[in-house]
């Protein structure tokens, strides 16, 4: 979710919004999303934040999670003719009405993407770390 919030702000989207535990708020401002939406709220009071904070029909969604609630959720969000875009295949039976759904390549390890991706994500991580884009963060485990 990071390099989307970062990739979305650097692409010139606005505002940005989330929806993540409430603990990870101020990393994903710091990142560059403006909302956080607390994600254990039930779907339809997301939703109703979401129009709250923006104040105008949702043109476009990026769906990091896309599991069968959330791509129902950001279908519903989204306005007329609007796009969603999923890291996995849509759910079976998934309406859209006259909303625009996209696969983007989530899942770098599925034999179509292995080889572009593994290429790309190296190429890019380095180049996102040396200019600062990405931080690398050390955790220590026991």
């Amino acid at each position: 979710m990071s390099t989307a919030i970062k990739l979305a702000k650097l692409s010139g989207f606005d505002p940005i919004v989330t929806t993540a535990s409430i603990k990870n708020a101020a990393a994903l401002k710091e990142l560059g999303a403006k909302h956080v939406v607390d994600r254990m709220r039930p779907e339809k009071e997301i939703a109703a934040e979401i129009q709250k904070l923006i104040k105008k029909p949702l043109k476009s969604v990026f769906d990091c999670i896309s599991s069968a609630e959330t791509q129902h959720l950001v279908l519903d969000a989204v306005e007329s003719q609007g796009k969603v875009a999923l890291v996995v295949e849509p759910v079976k039976n998934l309406k859209t009405g006259d909303k625009s759904l996209f696969q983007i390549f989530g899942l770098a390890s599925t034999p179509q993407n292995a080889k572009i991706c593994g290429k790309l994500f190296h190429d890019l991580a380095e180049e996102m770390i040396e200019h600062k884009f990405i931080r690398v963060r050390f955790v220590q485990t026991e």
